[in-house]
């Protein structure tokens, strides 16, 4: 009866507030009401309120399995302390100081990566937070598409990209060949453990299965710190701080983690032994048969041709200059050539734009240049809009021409000065940083002669010779006075700490020098840290070691009227042009100063032959 009776109200009430758009049905609430009202009068209760439990979604780390000993439990203190008595514990130093908490939970290979570079000191030559350069985890997503990176993380062939993009190189080894086994696998343990990141230069890298340890997670990245070869454990420097704590695990249980296939690529996890690609005191690997400096050294050695190997490794390396990380990014980095704004971005629009007026400019466009370098362009007179100087009768000198015009190489010292002002780079194709030995010689049966070239090349007085005879020279003159004739601030941003490319900057360890572990960098010399001194030094070397023969013959067009014709190749520069008569800009250097740019020479060759294209985003692996 009820209902009917509301039933008779309900048109009224739907009329009454259809002005309001408002739609009342008191049958529809009262069979809600009443299908809802308990059976045994207690409480009503929502349904969606009540569920089943559930696994909690917050977590505060994870327990180690028992197979894993936490690195700072008095064990793991132990296990140490063990190990680097045994020597197996020399990686460590180099590779703590960088230990990091990954940014992201899938960001354990992108952290791994981190590590590996910032030890071995690389600049990367972007700022990661004003004014300071270092890498960060942000920085290594050249390579890697931003949809699957937080979810997925990355491959191992994705780390290998990243490696490649930024200057490293990898030796992959998988256990699915059968060349790889857990024997090796502790072989190569016990090698790199026992040596610095100095005298090995290798970092080891993991990827393994967790759940092979019985850890929670799947695939993972890891940096190898030490070994116990007694306890067959390693250290893992745990990136994933908030899950686990460093911690020694068991060799044949990271192997077999190393066996696991990976999802996504279906193909089997291994280790890396990573190193960088471009050592800053010898460049790239040369290929066997490619000329080498010390060939002409040794020649007119006898008793150096005898120990031709030993001398080898010593004369060609750089002793008193050193690669700079940003001559590699500016032509081979990827992650570089994609930031116009990095130092490598920087450099490269320099040596683009250097290389382009070498070999596009005519030496008719110089106007009033009338360098001895081109008296075969123009009559003893001179040009036709030079003026003069009467030479003296008595004077001997084989050319009768003298003059107050620019000469050429005055105008390619401005011009590149000019460049490196206009884009600012950061840093410089190579830097002063000598080095010496420390008292002792590597164990070798060329012992004694190898003592005497290193007495030739590692002490402070063959940098000091070398700079002197730079500065002094004919070209080094004119270095000197095209800084001279800079505005004030220029030559002060060029030579200041403050982001100048000609600054000194001290090395602060062994590993960034690129040298053996005999070896270091020098003391803070006076002519280094001199900033007119070592700004000359460095124009200078440049100068004269550039590889202009590359842009010669990578250019179709030949002729005698270009700039890059004259100068030719830096052996010319430095063999051929100071035998000239009458020419003032070039002088015969001593054999020590001669192979040192020779080498620079060599090294500057083969990174401008292996250029990227400018935009280049990935390396293919």
């Amino acid at each position: 009866m009820r209902h009917r009776r509301l039933a008779s109200l309900s048109p009224c009430l739907t009329r009454q507030f259809f002005g309001c758009q408002v739609v009342f049905n008191p049958l529809l609430l009262l069979s809600q009401y009443t299908s809802s009202k308990p059976t045994s009068g207690g409480p009503v209760k929502d349904p969606s309120l009540v569920s089943s439990p559930q696994e909690p979604r917050q977590f505060y780390r994870r327990p180690l399995p028992a197979s894993c000993i936490a690195f700072a439990t008095a064990e793991g203190r132990q296990l140490f302390k063990e190990a680097l008595e045994m020597g197996f514990m020399e990686a460590f130093f180099d590779l703590v100081p960088q230990l990091r908490t990954q940014v992201q939970p899938s960001y354990c290979g992108l952290s791994a990566m981190v590590m590996v570079l910032n030890s071995f000191e690389m600049d990367p030559g972007r700022v990661w937070k004003a004014p300071w350069r270092w890498y960060h985890e942000d920085m290594l997503t050249c390579c890697l598409s931003s949809e699957n990176l937080l979810t997925h993380g990355i491959t191992i062939d994705q780390f290998q990209c990243i490696a490649k993009c930024n200057g490293l190189n990898i030796d992959l080894h998988q256990p699915s060949t059968p060349d790889e086994t857990v024997d090796a696998f502790r072989s190569r343990l016990l090698s790199i453990c026992s040596q610095s990141l100095t005298a090995s230069g290798t970092i080891l890298v993991v990827c393994y299965d967790r759940k092979a340890l019985k850890q929670t997670g799947s695939g993972h990245f890891a940096l190898v710190g030490g070994y116990h070869p007694k306890r067959d454990l390693l250290l893992m420097l745990e990136t994933a701080a908030f899950k686990y704590p460093p911690h020694w695990a068991p060799v044949t249980a990271i192997y077999t983690g190393m066996r696991s296939l990976d999802v996504m690529s279906g193909r089997p996890r291994g280790y890396m032994l990573i190193t960088k690609a471009f050592n800053a005191r010898t460049g790239f690997p040369v290929e066997e048969g490619r000329h080498r400096p010390a060939e002409e050294f040794v020649a007119n050695s006898p008793v150096l041709a005898d120990f031709s190997p030993e001398v080898d490794r010593l004369l060609n390396r750089l002793n008193l200059f050193c690669l700079a990380d940003a001559a590699y990014q500016a032509f081979s980095s990827p992650a570089s050539l994609v930031d116009p704004g990095s130092a490598g971005g920087r450099l490269r629009l320099v040596a683009d734009e250097w290389s382009a007026y070498l070999s596009s400019t005519l030496l008719s466009s110089l106007g009033k240049s009338c360098c001895c370098l081109l008296h075969q362009q123009h009559s003893a007179a001179g040009p036709a809009n030079c003026s003069p100087i009467p030479s003296d009768p008595s004077s001997q000198r084989l050319s009768g021409h003298r003059c107050e015009c620019p000469c050429l190489v005055d105008t390619l010292l401005d011009r590149f000065l000019g460049l490196l002002i206009k884009h600012r780079p950061s840093g410089f194709f190579f830097s002063c940083q000598p080095l010496w030995t420390d008292g002792t010689a590597d164990a070798s049966p060329t012992l004694e002669t190898a003592t005497q070239v290193q007495l030739l090349f590692d002490t402070a007085n063959f940098a000091l010779k070398v700079i002197f005879e730079l500065v002094s020279s004919a070209t080094g003159r004119r270095a000197r006075l095209a800084l001279e004739r800079l505005p004030h601030r220029s030559y002060e941003w060029l030579t200041s700490d403050s982001g100048g490319p000609l600054t000194y900057r001290a090395i602060t360890s062994v590993q960034s020098s690129g040298s053996a572990s005999c070896r270091h960098p020098a003391c803070a010399l006076p002519l280094v840290t001199d900033a007119k001194i070592r700004a000359t030094a460095l124009l200078t070397a440049f100068v004269l070691a550039f590889p202009y023969h590359i842009l010669l013959s990578a250019n179709q067009i030949r002729g005698p009227d270009r700039v890059i014709d004259v100068l030719k190749s830096s052996h010319h520069i430095l063999e051929r042009l100071p035998q000239l008569s009458g020419q003032t800009c070039f002088a015969v250097l001593t054999k020590g100063t001669h192979n040192e740019l020779t080498v620079l020479s060599n090294i500057l060759a083969r990174l401008v032959a292996a250029q990227r294209p400018l935009g280049s985003r990935c390396i293919d692996t």
